[in-house]
Order: structure tokens, then sequence, then C-alpha cells
């Protein structure tokens, strides 16, 4: 079971379930294979353990009451997911079927976070 305590950010209820929910439906997927690094070998555990990362940090800086880093630290991970290979666009880390309903939680949260960027 993931353990966030969100106490930065007021304890809401409703905000901890939903960060607890995207967390564990990224553990869940890379489980089930519907969430996989991109890359050969090696490289594509430590995409997805990076990816990873980006959640727990923005996870953190909401915990510490800092909602404008995890709104710049969501949009990166929604910017690594997004399949944009074009110029000026980060380096996808990880691709699958998990995707679609990833970016739609991760909205869906910096909408209840009032992200603006």
């Amino acid at each position: 079971m993931v353990s966030l305590k969100l106490k930065g950010y007021g304890g809401s209820s409703a905000i901890q379930e939903s960060a607890k929910n995207i967390v564990q439906y990224i553990q869940n997927s890379s489980a089930e294979g519907t969430l996989v690094g991109i890359g050969e070998g090696s490289s594509a555990q430590k995409h997805l353990k990076e990816f990873m990362k980006i959640f727990k940090d923005a996870f953190k800086s909401l915990e510490k009451g800092k909602a404008e880093d995890t709104c710049k630290k969501l949009l990166e991970a929604l910017e690594k997911m997004d399949g944009d290979s074009s110029s000026g666009n980060p380096k996808d880390l990880v691709q699958g079927e998990a995707i679609l309903k990833l970016e739609e939680m991760v909205q869906k949260f910096r909408q209840e976070i009032n992200c603006t960027q």
C-alpha cells in the first residue's frame, strides 16, 4: 500500500486519495506490463524508475506545501509520456496502454490542486 501524508496541503483526504491512486496505478500498471520504460535492457527499467521519481518528488513538494513545484513536476511527467518527440519536447520515459488513463488522472489531479501552468 502506498503511504502519502500531504500535511503541507491541509491534509485534504480527497487530495491524498488522488495522489495515492496515481502512485498505485503506476505501480500496478508497471507490474502488469501496461506501463513500461522506453529503451533496451536495463535502460527501460531505469526510465521507469526515473518516471516514478518525478511523481514521488511532486508529492513530496506537495507535502511541504509547495503546490507550484508540484504542478511543474506533474507537467514534466505529462511531457515524459505524451508521445511527442518534436524538437524542444522532453524525451518520453514510458509507454504502454496505461498511458491514456494515467494522463487523465494526472490532469484531474492538477485541476484539484489548482495548477495554472
